[in-house]
């Protein structure tokens, strides 16, 4: 079982090393080097995780994840989140469609 913080925790990026996300799905946890920019969901599908996703435009709730670690290195929520999520953001849930990387994070689905 995942534990889900209180508050979510820190996560510094370490020069010289590549950038990690760390996503949980369904009891698994996978570790993939990805790029600075990329979308949450577009980095873990390419690396064959299998996120639950649906119109890739923000205006559905199917890729939505939950950070468990490094909110402060994912991109400012879109109006399209703040719009579909509201104040559960505040709790680290984000749309992995919307969400940019920008240093190491971790994430849940499910």
């Amino acid at each position: 079982k995942v534990e889900i913080p209180d508050e979510i925790p820190l996560l510094p990026r370490v020069e010289g090393e590549p950038l990690r996300l760390w996503v949980v799905l369904e009891g698994e946890e996978y570790e993939l080097e990805v790029n600075e920019g990329e979308l949450i969901l577009d980095a873990a599908l390419e690396r064959d995780v299998e996120l639950d996703y649906s119109c890739r435009e923000g205006m559905c709730d199917s890729c939505m994840v939950r950070i468990l670690a490094g909110a402060e290195n994912v991109s400012e929520p879109t109006k399209e989140e703040l719009d579909m999520l509201g104040d559960e953001v505040k709790k680290g849930f984000r749309l992995s469609c919307q969400a940019r990387i920008k240093g190491p994070v971790k994430v849940m689905q499910g």
